[in-house]
């Protein structure tokens, strides 16, 4: 299948080589706008080959980049995967193991990703993630998949989770929350009141949680909760 992109015919045979070729550099292009910016002219790409035979092989080389290529590689294609579900989440979760995805970026990148495909049902928990506990890379949605599927463990790690920084710990709490329905999010604020916390911790995530519980919307809320 061939696909006009920007001056370029993208294809099943071209698509692998134009995304190397993207992690250093832009591809030939008609547009001026992408000379100096390769990340969004592949994210452009990606766009123009949606759904066709074309993404299957794009997605494979994406995966290759995670599974065995250079810190820049992985980082191209962590930042290229996400919000497209491209890479199994099994190779993003080891991806988190290599030097690229230590970086704090392209590891919240990752960790975000995989929580989105624990929300959605794609993949299962996996107790490796336990790792990123008080990492910078598991602020964001991860923590809101820890609480829901690792309860017990996120219960005995929440001083690691939220720290001594009551600001800190306010935005640790709202990530917390993504991903809990009403009545997990009440039992959860009564849970982190009841710990060990500093009073202030427990105070600034108490404030944050009654903010959210008691809203209209999220009082009649069923499903998850989505920032």
């Amino acid at each position: 299948m061939d696909i006009p992109y920007l001056g370029n015919v993208i294809s099943e045979t071209n698509v692998a080589d134009l995304l190397r070729t993207a992690v250093d550099h832009t591809p030939m292009t008609t547009d001026r706008d992408y000379a100096f910016d390769p990340g969004g002219w592949a994210n452009g790409m990606l766009d123009e080959i949606r759904g066709t035979p074309v993404e299957a092989v794009a997605a494979e080389a994406l995966t290759e980049m995670c599974r065995a290529g250079t810190p820049a590689e992985l980082g191209f294609a962590a930042l290229r995967n996400q919000g497209r579900g491209l890479v199994p989440p099994a190779v993003l979760i080891d991806a988190l193991a290599r030097p690229g995805g230590r970086d704090e970026t392209v590891g919240f990148v990752l960790a975000a990703e995989i929580a989105r495909a624990i929300s959605s049902g794609k993949t299962t928990y996996d107790a490796r993630l336990r790792s990123l506990v008080g990492d910078a890379r598991a602020q964001g949605p991860l923590l809101g998949v820890m609480a829901r599927s690792d309860h017990a463990f996120f219960l005995a790690s929440l001083d690691r989770i939220f720290g001594n920084d009551a600001a800190a710990a306010t935005m640790r709490a709202y990530d917390a929350m993504s991903g809990l329905n009403h009545a997990e999010l009440v039992k959860l604020a009564g849970e982190i009141a009841a710990s060990a916390l500093p009073a202030d911790v427990r105070a600034a995530i108490a404030d944050a949680f009654t903010q959210v519980i008691a809203d209209p919307v999220t009082a009649t809320l069923t499903g998850p909760l989505r920032f």
